[in-house]
């Protein structure tokens, strides 16, 4: 699927100014409840915690938004041996974990005639797709130096940036990261020997044989 459709900051704008609205009403009420010489102490937090949910809606929505147009800006998928169109199967709820918290995407399933579904926008969402995307990947590793544990990495991530996600979830996710980083780094350890090697059909010009 092209990548291609874009929408517009107005229509985006327009669809969140009620939720940004009455955000921006909460944290005027969370600041105005503090009492005297406790303005900051006592409304940070409910204002952090306003910001974390705000911020996963407004991702939520604008994914949706361009998913949304994607999916009508292109033909449906055809059977590849009658040219027919496949049959819509409705639409289904896609979640993911992002670095801006968990979103949900609905989106288009399609049946073929060999029978199974699928969704062709969720590749054009994530090539990976993946349920946990590097953003999160990149920012539990990053943490994951500063903690003892899987654990205490858990609560980091969610005090740090409101991600909740489980502890044996982020051990997969964290040694999974380190195992491809090995395997990488072996592949170009070995591509790098291979280019060192001396040829085996005598010396160059310019370069002398070992004695």
């Amino acid at each position: 699927m092209p990548v291609s459709p874009r929408v517009s900051k107005e229509k985006y704008i327009q669809s969140m100014r009620a939720e940004m609205e009455g955000l921006l009403g909460e944290v005027m009420q969370a600041v105005n409840d503090a009492p005297g010489g406790r303005v900051i102490v006592d409304s940070e937090e409910q204002v952090r915690q306003l910001m974390h949910e705000f911020r996963q809606r407004a991702y939520e929505r604008a994914v949706q938004l361009r998913a949304d147009s994607a999916e009508s800006a292109f033909p449906p998928p055809e059977n590849e041996a009658t040219r027919t169109r496949m049959r819509d199967k409705g639409r289904q709820k896609h979640t993911l974990m992002t670095a801006n918290g968990r979103i949900r995407v609905w989106r288009k399933r399609w049946q073929p005639a060999s029978g199974g579904s699928i969704t062709p926008i969720d590749e054009w969402l994530d090539q990976t797709r993946e349920s946990f995307t590097r953003g999160v990947i990149e920012l539990a590793c990053r943490l994951n130096r500063h903690t003892s544990g899987f654990g205490e990495l858990a609560a980091t991530l969610w005090r740090a940036a409101g991600l909740k996600i489980g502890k044996e979830k982020l051990r997969e996710l964290v040694e999974g990261r380190r195992l491809d980083r090995h395997l990488r780094r072996s592949r170009l350890d070995r591509s790098a020997d291979r280019e060192a090697k001396p040829e085996s059909d005598g010396p160059r010009s310019g370069l002398l044989a070992p004695a």
